[in-house]
């Protein structure tokens, strides 16, 4: 009897540890396609050829600053229309990519993926009083956005997703 309750107490700690990724939301910004912060362009368009099988449909720039564009991809089972992947001294630093939906299906689009991006991770630290802009910083407890953050926005007729590298960064520095 000693032995079949010391076995379910050990079942029960394995089931718990089991469920503990499951409850917990991530504090690493995950990157889509299975990207990594830092890859070079090779790198990059190898990942996305691998995960998506598909090329960017347009590169530009130079060993400073360059940019690979891919064309209709997806996000949250949402068709993008463009996603932009921005490379700093020849490092993937900014990813940016644009929704632009029907005008009627701007706001449930945004929160939509406002709502998936909440799950996977957890309540933005910065949501306007209208739904228009949010913002997650990563970790969770740090406003300096050590490890990067997310910006969704609404804009004019779509939407932007944009994953930077660090908050203290700014789109003029590409």
């Amino acid at each position: 009897m000693f032995k079949v309750g010391a076995n379910l107490v050990k079942l029960n700690i394995i089931f718990f540890a089991l469920l503990i990724p499951i409850l917990s939301k991530s504090q690493k910004l995950d990157l889509i396609f299975d990207l990594k912060w830092d890859m070079n362009e090779t790198q990059v368009i190898h990942q996305i050829e691998k995960v998506r099988r598909v090329l960017p449909s347009k590169k530009t720039g130079d060993t400073f600053i360059s940019t690979l564009h891919y064309d209709n991809q997806y996000f949250d089972n949402h068709k993008s229309v463009s996603t932009v992947l921005y490379f700093q001294n020849m490092k993937l630093s900014f990813i940016e990519i644009y929704f632009a939906p029907d005008p009627n299906s701007t706001l449930g689009l945004f929160n939509s993926i406002k709502n998936t991006l909440t799950e996977k991770y957890f309540q933005p630290q910065v949501c306007k009083d209208s739904p228009t802009f949010c913002a997650w910083f990563f970790p969770e407890d740090d406003p300096n956005a050590k490890n990067g953050f997310l910006n969704l926005s609404m804009v004019n007729n779509g939407l932007v997703l944009i994953y930077q590298r660090q908050k203290n960064k700014k789109y003029s520095d590409f």
